[in-house]
């Protein structure tokens, strides 16, 4: 069984995590894919206010729901504390204990990945997915330590960036080509994004 892991903050979730999301399915064969919705994602909370885990665990149901083979975990969340994936990866494998385990990440996160708790532990437990827009980007060389890796060419949908969606909405612009309407209907809700500093 081969089991995908995309972790991230989801603040807020957009087509351009869906969109990676139906590439690395359809390319890579997984059989299922956890959503995994940080809890603390200690990396980003060090600098800037991150939205209540679960508002965005409820935005990533929105976002990413009849997706097919995708599930929306709260496993961080239910786990509290700060988000380590090597927990993550280590609670997954005790779920399935005999599926391949990949992480799916953009190219940007890969020179930080040695900054991760328990990093060479890590490597050594799960291959790795790599979403990139140059298959040439010089970043890559990095993925050379894992076990296993795919590479997944995504186009301009896939640059889309919470942090830019967040701006948008905080100076009163549009982003309805951006995110699910539901994910719309639910930050307008809870008045989301509006003063908050990015």
């Amino acid at each position: 069984m081969k089991i995908g892991i995309f972790g991230g903050t989801f603040d807020p979730p957009h087509k351009g995590h869906k969109h990676a999301i139906e590439l690395v399915v359809k390319h890579v064969s997984l059989d299922l894919l956890y959503v995994m919705v940080a809890n603390d994602p200690w990396i980003k909370s060090q600098f800037k206010e991150v939205t209540p885990a679960q508002k965005r665990l409820e935005m990533a149901k929105l976002a990413f729901s009849g997706t097919e083979k995708v599930i929306v975990s709260d496993l961080e969340i239910k786990r509290g504390g700060k988000s380590y994936t090597i927990d993550t990866v280590k609670e997954i494998l005790r779920m399935y204990p005999d599926a391949d385990l990949y992480l799916l990440i953009g190219s940007d996160l890969l020179l930080e990945l040695p900054k991760w708790k328990n990093y060479q532990e890590l490597v050594s437990l799960v291959g790795l997915i790599v979403l990139v827009r140059d298959v040439n980007d010089d970043r890559l060389l990095k993925v050379l330590e894992f076990k296993d890796v795919r590479i997944v060419k995504i186009d301009e949908l896939g640059e889309i960036s919470s942090t830019f969606i967040r701006q948008k909405i905080a100076c009163g612009l549009s982003v309805n080509d951006l995110i699910d309407p539901r994910v719309m209907a639910y930050i307008q809700a809870n008045k989301l994004y509006l003063n908050q500093g990015l």
